[in-house]
């Protein structure tokens, strides 16, 4: 009988403790739902890292490059400026928060965060499209356009992206 509740008693454990993950599996976790296109579930996970991790930069950064792809922008923002003030030597929460102003139209405040990113990180083609962007709704013509150059010098990624530079600026900048 005391050999049968031992037995009990380590399975209880065993299946305790693979239930209770820590906060860098659920961030681990979240980048791969992430990366895969599960952004409503590496948002939960990234959560429940945060929950149990309030410190987890990367929770925060992940949590908020999912909020930024199924359109929360202001969640977004609010993400990567708490990993900003946990790491604001990093240019990439700045390049996200820039782009997440910039879609809720702060173009200012997109203008600076971009402009915070490129001296972190000089070679961001997307960054500069983005400020690129901010600056000529802002009507920052000429500047606008230097950027959005720039963009296209540097090589951006995306297609789509490379042709919307080059549409603005065959209509805006000549």
């Amino acid at each position: 009988m005391k050999s049968l509740f031992s037995l009990i008693c380590i399975s209880f454990f065993v299946c305790t403790y693979s239930y209770n993950q820590s906060a860098q599996e659920l961030t681990d976790r979240c980048i791969i739902k992430k990366a895969t296109g599960d952004y409503r579930g590496a948002i939960a996970d990234c959560t429940k890292a945060i929950v149990l991790d309030p410190d987890c930069v990367y929770a925060f950064r992940f949590r908020g490059y999912s909020k930024y792809e199924i359109g929360d922008f202001q969640g977004a923002k609010s993400d990567f400026t708490k990993a900003i003030e946990m790491d604001s030597n990093n240019a990439i929460p700045f390049r996200y928060r820039g782009y997440s102003k910039h879609e809720i139209g702060d173009y200012k405040g997109a203008i600076a965060d971009c402009t915070k990113a490129i001296e972190l990180d000089p070679n961001s083609a997307l960054t500069y499209f983005y400020r690129g962007l901010s600056k000529l709704a802002k009507n920052q013509k000429d500047s606008g356009c230097l950027d959005l150059s720039v963009a296209v010098d540097l090589g951006l990624h995306r297609a789509h992206e490379m042709i919307r530079a080059h549409e603005l600026i065959r209509d805006h900048c000549n």
